[in-house]
């Protein structure tokens, strides 16, 4: 028996009506269908990051560079200057009229970067040793143009995926997803939030085609296999570090506030050169058009920071220094220090909503970023936080949604798995799916919407109904 699943199946519902009837939204959607399919035995035999023996020892990365390689010779060698555009194009054709034969002629072009991506998957560790540490005062120039190019990659493999789900090929399917999001985990290896960044991307990428799959004929139940996925499905926190501290490495004169005992002279020196470094980093890579630019040249004009030292030293007080040592402070000590630790103030008070599942953290994350901006002008003497800070709730989001589709997903397999035990029936409630658990909107911490009237119903924003 046939089913109709309308609605882009990733799409997350973010919100929880209450009413019982489905939004008038969700009824005009276009119809897709699905095919009800019991769990698979074994359970997680179309696993969807590479199974432990066909894991092989080494780095990884090298054959990600070799992949690179072999896609620029490719890209060099190419005649067709529409191939990147079709490309992207095909990725969303609908499966009834994918073009199998361009498709499969154009990754032919392709063919030795896939095959180095196939191997890198699998290798047991990926270290791009990027140079960060050696960059230190540079850090904020360091380019990454391997990682963005992982794109490009990425998106061979969804056409890929696209092509084996077309053709019905289900099982190699399954292993280019297990490529895919070994290789977005890898890609976000390197502790720096861009590269996480660009790993979500890349998940968000196959998540579409995963989401393709599980609505193809008679494909296989994935909700073990989504289940299995690590959560989150990329973990930003390790950045953390270098995000939160890299400041001290492009900026030593702050760290040097709190370790280094100068004389007067030499302090107004290093806050000179503070100044003048950060004037420097801001118009290189704030993003900032010329007004903004020129407002940040007065906020870092000499005259105008030294205007603020008695602040600087009645803040430091405030924040528990002696009261004594606190006016003896060398002004431009006194300067560097207090900024340093405003800095501290706000990134903690950011970067602890990481550790708050996004369900828990509420609007707190998004707030934390809202207080430095709004509060930058009144107590910072110099807006290093408010211009330098990342904007972590984004990315925090930004990877809540994929475990957000992913669990949608699964909620997917799982109703999949009940029409098939119960002649063609959906169920009257989630909770009413006793086979498998039914997770949660990590976004929200509650139950995905889910309404049934008769032969139809919906699934977070997807409308239901039983074909006739």
């Amino acid at each position: 028996m046939r089913f109709v699943f309308a609605g882009l199946l990733l799409i997350i519902c973010q919100t929880c009506w209450t009413d019982d009837a489905p939004p008038q939204a969700i009824a005009k959607r276009d119809p897709l269908s699905f095919t009800p399919q019991r769990v698979e035995t074994p359970a997680l035999q179309y696993a969807l990051m590479p199974p432990y023996l066909d894991q092989t020892e080494g780095n990884a990365a090298t054959m990600y560079y070799r992949a690179l390689l072999f896609l620029s010779e490719a890209n060099r060698l190419n005649q067709d200057p529409n191939l990147w555009t079709n490309i992207r194009n095909w990725a969303s054709e609908p499966l009834d009229t994918f073009p199998v034969d361009k498709a499969r002629e154009a990754l032919k072009t392709f063919q030795a970067v896939l095959d180095s991506i196939e191997v890198a998957a699998r290798r047991t560790d990926c270290h791009w040793d990027l140079p960060q540490a050696e960059y230190k005062e540079n850090v904020y120039y360091l380019r990454l143009p391997e990682i963005q190019e992982m794109r490009d990659i990425a998106r061979l493999l969804v056409l890929k995926s696209r092509l084996e789900i077309a053709t019905s090929d289900y099982e190699q399917a399954v292993r280019t997803f297990q490529t895919t999001y070994a290789m977005a985990r890898h890609v976000s290896e390197p502790p720096i939030i861009i590269c996480d960044l660009v790993g979500v991307a890349i998940v968000s990428m196959i998540n579409e085609q995963v989401a393709a799959f599980v609505r193809a004929p008679d494909a296989p139940n994935l909700y073990w296999p989504l289940t299995a996925l690590p959560r989150p499905i990329i973990d930003f926190r390790p950045s953390m570090g270098l995000e939160g501290s890299g400041l001290y490495f492009v900026f030593p004169q702050l760290l040097a506030a709190k370790t280094k005992t100068l004389t007067p002279e030499q302090w107004q020196a290093e806050l000179e050169a503070f100044l003048k470094k950060f004037e420097k980093v801001a118009a290189d890579t704030g993003g900032m058009d010329a007004d903004e630019l020129a407002d940040i040249k007065k906020k870092t004009d000499q005259e105008t920071v030294l205007a603020r030292a008695v602040e600087a030293k009645t803040g430091l007080i405030k924040m528990g220094h002696p009261p004594e040592e606190a006016k003896a402070m060398a002004t431009g000590q006194a300067i560097l220090l207090y900024t340093a630790l405003v800095f501290d103030h706000f990134r903690d008070d950011l970067f602890k909503w990481a550790y708050v599942p996004l369900a828990e953290a509420g609007e707190e994350f998004r707030n934390a970023r809202n207080s430095i901006e709004e509060n930058s002008d009144t107590v910072e003497i110099v807006p290093i936080a408010a211009l330098l800070l990342p904007a972590l709730d984004g990315a925090a989001r930004a990877i809540g949604r994929q475990d957000a589709r992913i669990a949608h997903l699964r909620a997917f397999e799982a109703i999949r798995m009940y029409t098939a035990k119960n002649d063609g029936v959906l169920p009257d409630k989630l909770s009413e799916i006793k086979a498998v658990p039914i997770p949660n909107d990590p976004l929200t911490g509650k139950p995905f919407f889910y309404h049934r009237d008769g032969e139809t119903g919906a699934l977070g924003t997807m409308p239901l109904r039983i074909a006739q």
